[in-house]
This record gives C-alpha cells, sequence and structure tokens, in this order.
C-alpha cells in the first residue's frame, strides 16, 4: 500500500504516538489551538473492548471541553455509591458525594472506554487539524535541534516522518518510552485478577451499585462498566489452577449474583497483573511520553486513566506556548516535575487500598473489619485524612506548593449568571485558557484592569470579577462578553466560589487552562507577574 505523501512531506507541530483516550485527547487540544497534529496507531483499528469504567469531575470538565460531554449518557453515567462489604456483606465502608463537591460535575462517573473513544474519535477525524494514521508503528526516533525524524513502518512500509516534537502514548509496554533517558520506580505491589466484563440482556438494579467484597477468601469487584454493562473483578489465589482463566470458570464465579449465559453476554475477559509504577523522567529534549507509558496506577483508586488524561492536559497549553514561540522549551521540564507527583500519591493512595482489598491474612482481616465495622462506614471517620490531588512543583505561585491551600489543586467550579439571568459552570466560558477570578467586593475593577496590563505574551486570560447572588445594583456582564483580554462582572449563582476564596484567605486566583490553580493573592497584577515570572524561568516578583 502507498503511503500519502502529505504524510512524509509536511513538518508536524506534534506527532502523538498511540490513538486511545490519551492521544486522541492531547491531539484535540493541540488541535483545537491550531497546530497540526499527526496521531499514527500500531492497529488497525479502534481497540473494541472494555477497560477503563471510572473518571472523575476534572475529567469530566476536560472532556466537556473537547465536546464529548453532549453525548455522555451513550456513554457513562454518574456513580451514587460505591460500597465496600466484608465476607458477612457488612457494609464496612461507603463512599459516596460528600455534599462538598465543587467541581460543577459528579465526583464519580462510571463509563464504557469503547463508547467514550468513539465519541473522541469522531471529533479527531471531523477536525482539519489532526491526520490518524491505522496500521502504523513507531521503529526509530532520531531527534534533532528542532526536529524529531520519527521512522514509522505503515502497512509494511518504512517512511520517516518529521515533528518538531513526538509524544508517546503508547501503553504499559510503551515503545517510546524505550527511546528517552528515563528509569522506572517499581513498587513491587501486584496482584492479578480475572477481570470480565458482561452486557446485560434486560435492565437490571444493582445495589448497592458499586461493590468491593473483602473477602479473604478472594476479594472481588462489582461495578458499572457504563450504561447495561458490568464488571466482575476476582483476585487470583494460591489453590486456582490453570483453567481459572476460561470462560466456564467466568460463569462460575458470577453464578452467585445469578449471572448466567441466558440472561447475559459475556464481552471479553482477561488476566490482569495491577501493577504500581512510574517513570522518573517523561519528556527528553523533544520527545515526550503520557499515560500508562509513563506510569501505571492499580485500580483500586480509579484514577489510572485519569492520570493519563490530566497528563494530556497539563502538555497541551505548554506545548501551545512553546510551539508558538510565547516559551522556552525548558517549560516543558515542568510536565514531569507537576504530574510525576501527583501520579506517585495517585499510586500509594491505590496501594494502601489494595492493602486494605486484597488482605488474606484471617487475624488481619478480622482486625480490619473490627476497625471498619466500629468507626465505620463514613470513611471520614474510619481512614486517615485524603490528601487534596495536587501537583508538584512548576508553572505554580509557590515554590512548595503543599504550604498553600489551593496552589496546584483543581479549581472549583460553579455556576455563574450573566445580565440575561442565564447560567454556565465559570470554565465554560473560557476553555482552554487562563482565567483570573476576582471576588469584587475586594477587589476593585481598576485594580482588576491592572491585571491585563502584565499578561504575558502568548498567554489569553480571562478575568472575571464575581459578585454574590443577592448584590443589588450590579451591571453584570454578558456571556457573549466573555472573551480572553477582558473584565466581565457575573453573579456567583451559589455563592461557592466566592466563599471559596474567602477561605483560602485570597481575594482572587488563577486558573490555568487545565482547571488547576496556579495560586492566589489580593493582588491580580502580582499574581499574572507571577505567572510570567514562571512561564519564563525568573524570580517570581516580591
Amino acid at each position: 500500500m502507498s503511503v500519502d505523501s502529505t504524510i512524509t512531506d509536511e513538518v508536524w507541530d506534534v506527532t502523538v504516538v498511540g490513538a486511545g483516550p490519551v492521544g486522541l485527547t492531547l491531539a484535540l487540544l493541540l488541535a483545537t489551538q491550531g497546530h497540526r497534529v499527526l496521531v499514527i496507531e500500531k492497529h488497525d483499528r479502534p481497540y473494541g473492548l472494555p477497560r477503563a469504567v471510572h473518571f472523575t469531575p476534572d475529567i469530566s470538565r476536560l472532556l466537556d471541553q473537547l465536546g464529548v460531554m453532549d453525548a455522555v449518557n451513550e456513554f457513562a453515567h454518574e456513580a451514587k455509591a460505591y460500597d465496600w462489604q466484608n465476607a458477612a456483606r457488612q457494609t464496612l465502608i461507603s463512599f459516596g458525594p460528600t455534599g462538598d463537591e465543587k467541581q460543577g460535575w459528579p465526583w464519580s462517573t462510571m463509563f464504557n472506554q469503547p463508547g467514550l473513544e468513539k465519541q473522541l474519535l469522531d471529533k479527531v477525524e471531523a477536525h482539519p487539524n489532526v491526520t490518524l494514521v491505522w496500521s502504523a508503528e513507531a521503529t526509530s526516533v532520531s531527534q534533532g535541534p528542532d526536529e524529531v525524524a520519527l521512522g514509522v513502518s505503515i502497512d509494511g512500509s518504512a517512511v520517516s516522518v518529521s515533528s518538531r516534537f513526538v509524544v508517546g502514548c503508547d501503553g504499559a509496554k510503551s515503545f517510546m518510552r524505550d527511546q528517552i533517558s528515563t528509569t522506572v520506580n517499581d513498587l513491587g505491589f501486584f496482584y492479578d485478577w480475572l477481570v470480565i466484563d458482561i452486557v446485560e440482556n434486560q435492565p437490571r438494579v444493582w445495589e448497592p451499585e458499586c461493590l468491593q467484597i473483602c473477602d479473604p477468601v478472594r476479594p472481588v469487584s462489582v461495578v458499572s462498566g457504563g450504561p447495561g454493562k458490568r464488571r466482575f473483578e476476582f483476585m487470583r489465589t494460591e489453590t486456582d489452577g490453570d483453567d481459572f482463566v476460561s470462560e466456564q470458570s467466568c460463569w462460575d464465579l458470577m453464578a452467585p449474583w445469578d449471572i448466567t449465559p441466558d440472561n447475559t453476554a459475556l464481552e471479553r475477559f482477561r488476566l490482569y497483573s495491577f501493577q504500581s509504577r512510574w517513570a522518573t523522567n517523561w519528556f527528553d529534549g523533544r520527545v515526550g511520553i503520557a499515560g500508562d507509558a509513563a506510569h501505571q496506577v492499580p485500580p483500586f483508586f480509579g484514577v489510572g486513566l485519569v492520570s493519563g488524561m490530566r497528563d494530556a492536559a497539563n502538555l497541551a497549553w505548554k506545548f501551545d506556548l512553546v510551539l508558538s514561540s510565547h516559551a522556552d522549551l525548558s517549560l516543558l521540564d515542568s510536565y514531569t516535575s507537576e504530574r510525576v507527583v501527583e501520579v506517585q500519591n495517585a499510586i500509594g493512595m491505590s496501594v494502601e487500598l489494595g492493602k486494605v482489598i486484597c488482605e488474606l491474612d484471617p487475624e488481619k482481616v478480622a482486625a480490619r473489619d473490627a476497625h471498619f465495622l466500629a468507626t465505620g462506614p463514613n470513611p471520614e471517620n474510619s481512614l486517615p485524612p485524603v490528601p487534596p490531588e495536587r501537583l508538584g512543583a512548576g508553572v505554580l505561585f509557590d515554590d512548595a506548593p503543599l504550604t498553600a491551600p489551593n496552589t496546584g489543586v483543581y479549581s472549583v467550579n460553579e455556576r455563574v449568571a450573566d445580565a440575561s439571568g442565564a447560567n454556565a459552570l465559570l470554565d465554560q466560558l473560557n476553555y482552554g485558557n487562563f482565567m483570573l477570578v476576582v471576588d469584587a467586593d475586594r477587589v476593585s475593577e481598576a485594580d482588576a484592569r491592572q491585571a491585563l496590563t502584565v499578561v504575558p505574551e502568548g498567554v489569553r486570560l480571562l478575568v472575571v470579577r464575581l459578585v454574590s447572588d443577592t448584590e443589588a445594583g450590579v451591571s453584570l456582564s454578558s456571556f457573549a462578553d466573555a472573551v480572553p483580554g477582558t473584565i466581565v462582572t457575573l453573579r456567583d449563582s451559589t455563592g461557592v466560589m466566592m466563599a471559596n476564596l474567602k477561605v483560602s484567605g485570597y481575594a482572587c486566583e488563577l486558573v490555568r487552562p487545565d482547571f488547576v490553580v496556579f495560586g492566589g493573592s489580593d493582588s491580580p497584577q502580582s499574581l499574572v507577574a507571577a505567572l510570567s515570572a514562571r512561564l519564563h524561568g525568573t524570580p517570581v516578583p516580591a
């Protein structure tokens, strides 16, 4: 088969290796910013079977930015509860909405990955800035000062593709990871689980909707796999023989839940070894890695795919500034320093939860159950406080972000109203750009306007002045006025965002395009000036 010369003649802005959710998301984010992206995938078609089943509110925000959440009911639904039970089916812990969710989307969403990928692929195929090539496998990498020459086998034909950058989103067995200078840290925490995905012939109510059975005979997970689908996971034990991974074994294991070939279609089954590993360096010159190529997170915290999608969001806006010559190549160093800290914490949390779930020692199990039965089922009473999902040092206001209340965490995102009374989530007005959120009670419009005089070149910044829901005599802006380089005044419909600012002690907060809080201050101008310094590697002004 001949290779289209337009693939080899063009110097692409970014070539993405791997057309899974992480690679497709990165490609779409870059294409939306006007960059030319080539995506290559070694398989000849989309992988049609389930894998990941859960994502978090910040990923809902990201998918909404890509236009995918318009069809969310086709592949996903909100998870209402996630219960852990012991062998006697007593509830040990019950996770669910706390009433304190502040990102504007459900606290937990269960989904079908092929359904999500179809939506992403539809967007990619419709975008003029993205070219997707199937049956195209990366075979070599050669870096120059300004470009990367990527050797690619396309349907058996060897070609060379030139790009300014290459990102490997090519999974846990990543070829691209082996092409950069990095090592892999492995916590050595792994268990083999038989993962079974089924399709229900008839709708069925599951109570609880998502369940973890902490049974020392065999730990089991029974969770949603998206609309009309379920996932069962059975931990392999020392007594299991070679027939453990078989179709008959699947039916035997699911029989206690009245799952039979008469009422259910077996979609797939596979033995997975849950890993806890991460690469120490995610970018080397002009070549990087993301998703499972950079880290493998055990499923017990539910952020494996989530972590990869966060990688894409983190990289996209930094690539935009570098590709447009508004930031130096060194800006990409912050990708590793920021993301590796959050991923290590996610892996650590997953491992700790896994130790609870996978415990087989009878004495330790008895002590565990006694503790949770006495203190649960509210996890706030029975588990240590869960630290916020926070980035490491990088393009953040504070050198030590762990000391600041909001820096490096995902921003509050509640509804705002404009002059017409229309309501929208705040970040829906400004996807892909920076946003300065200001408490209008504490910062004048003149002071807010000063922030626009120090915006770094290439940075698209919208300033939003928030007023309270009950404030009278305020001239509100229209949503149509909310474009970068302007100031708009909007009503904080719920009061949550202004309350968040007051609790943090700040009068304003600067949010990055990946929904992460850059930092907070009482001075809008100094906050934006600090962003400029961080982007260009200079000291933050005092």
